[in-house]
C-alpha cells in the first residue's frame, strides 16, 4: 500500500466517524471530493449551519501524538505550498482514529495564530519546520 493510499484509509475511517454526526447537526453536508477546486478551497465538505455554509477541512492520524502536523509543504522541492497557505476553509476538524477524538479549530483563529496579524509575529515561527516521515513518500512534506 502506498503512503498516499494508507493515508486515505485513516482518513476515510474518520469520514465514516464523522458523516453521521454532520447529518445530526447541519441542515446539509456536501462532499467536495467531486471537484478539485472546492477541495483546495473549501475543504472536504461544506456544511449548512442556521442558514450559514462553512468549508470544513478534514485531517486524521492513526494516533493520537499531542501534536498537530500543521502542513506549510506538500512538495518542497516543487514549492507546493501546503494545506496551511491554500486552504480557505472555515474549520479544520482535526482527528484521531485510535481515541476517536476531533479538535474543531477556527481555520481564520489558526491562520492569525500561526501567520501574525499586522505587526504582530506569528507563533508558527516558534516551531522548528519539520519533514513529514510518517510515512514513505515520493514528495517532501513539511509543516
Amino acid at each position: 500500500m502506498s503512503a498516499y493510499d494508507e493515508a486515505r484509509t485513516i482518513e476515510d475511517v474518520a469520514r465514516r466517524e464523522l458523516l453521521a454526526w454532520l447529518m445530526k447537526t447541519c441542515q446539509n453536508v456536501e462532499d467536495t471530493a467531486h471537484s478539485e477546486f472546492l477541495q483546495k478551497t473549501c475543504g472536504d465538505w461544506i456544511i449548512t449551519k442556521l442558514s450559514q455554509q462553512y468549508g470544513v477541512e478534514l485531517k486524521a492520524e492513526a494516533k493520537f501524538t499531542g501534536n498537530l502536523f500543521l502542513e506549510t509543504w506538500s512538495n518542497l522541492p516543487r514549492r507546493t505550498l501546503g494545506w496551511m497557505y491554500t486552504s480557505q476553509a472555515d474549520w479544520l476538524f482535526y482527528f484521531f482514529a485510535d481515541t476517536k477524538e476531533l479538535f474543531v479549530i477556527d481555520f481564520p483563529a489558526l491562520w492569525q495564530w500561526a501567520f501574525g496579524v499586522g505587526e504582530k509575529d506569528g507563533a508558527i515561527y516558534r516551531y522548528a519546520e519539520k519533514t513529514q516521515n510518517r510515512y514513505n513518500q515520493i514528495n517532501l512534506t513539511r509543516g
